[in-house]
């Protein structure tokens, strides 16, 4: 029987992917400190694992452009080791990055081969995952997400609920589009390209072969967003559109970060 772990067990994908599996071990940061590369190595040595799928990452994308020693740790030198590892012990990987690579300079879904140029550093980082994964030489996968969420009571969805709960009228920025991914059908994509048969274990990974993006649908503004989930919660609350500028934060944000999965439906199926 193969061996499958994901990392970062705390957090929502990882959360999900516990739900629709079973036999696979979810690592935490206690049990597994990615950025340690000693540690990484002696996992690898102990365990022999056949896929990795890496959940583990540092997501907060304002904390990000302060505390940059911390998001490259993580979302760059932790993804090098992990690879490295794999790519000496002929385990796969698959790592998990995010829309925030674009620069949201364009008004169409972005494929996998179109040039990332990330505004932020949560990008950066994330970016810079992706180049050490690639010239690893390991086998496994870059699966690239967009506005991923959960009903976990964190995030945008429930932050928009509570509000709406409370007030009649919430504004939301209406010049960020993207594409809105649920965290189970993440969860259940991942383990469609694990497979029965662990195909990804034979899967090369390079920026060709090894990319994709995976999104639910449709396009969507956060404004247009923020009116589906008032909808669907039944609240009477009016969504009124507004500028980015309105709610300054640390970090820029793309304006368009939108995701094309063509690939990955041609792979594997929707």
């Amino acid at each position: 029987m193969a061996h499958i772990f994901v990392t970062g067990a705390d957090g929502q994908l990882a959360r999900a992917l516990r739900e629709v599996t079973g036999g696979w071990d979810f690592l935490s940061k206690a049990d597994l400190d990615i950025t340690s590369r000693g540690e990484v190595e002696d996992f690898f040595a102990r365990t022999q694992p056949d896929v990795v799928i890496n959940c583990a990452a540092f997501t907060d994308v304002d904390r990000a452009e302060t505390e940059r020693e911390a998001a490259v740790a993580v979302n760059c030198d932790g993804v090098r080791n992990l690879a490295q590892a794999a790519a000496k012990s002929r385990a796969a990987v698959i790592h998990i990055s995010t829309d925030y690579v674009f620069g949201g300079d364009t008004m169409r879904p972005y494929i996998e081969t179109d040039t990332p140029a990330p505004v932020n550093f949560y990008g950066h980082s994330k970016l810079a995952g992706e180049r050490a994964f690639f010239e690893s030489g390991c086998r496994g996968a870059v699966v690239r997400t967009s506005w991923l969420w959960s009903d976990d009571g964190t995030g945008f969805v429930a932050a928009i609920r509570r509000k709406a709960a409370r007030e009649g009228e919430i504004r939301v920025v209406a010049d960020q589009v993207g594409t809105p991914t649920e965290a189970h059908s993440l969860a259940r994509g991942l383990v469609r390209m694990v497979g029965e048969g662990f195909g990804i274990v034979n899967l090369l990974a390079n920026s060709e072969a090894g990319l994709f993006h995976f999104c639910d649908g449709p396009v969507m503004s956060r404004a247009e967003w923020a009116r589906r989930i008032v909808a669907d919660a039944g609240l009477d609350c009016r969504v009124a559109e507004v500028s980015s500028t309105e709610f300054p934060t640390p970090a820029r944000r793309p304006a368009f970060s939108a995701l094309d999965n063509s690939k990955y439906r041609g792979m594997y199926g929707e």
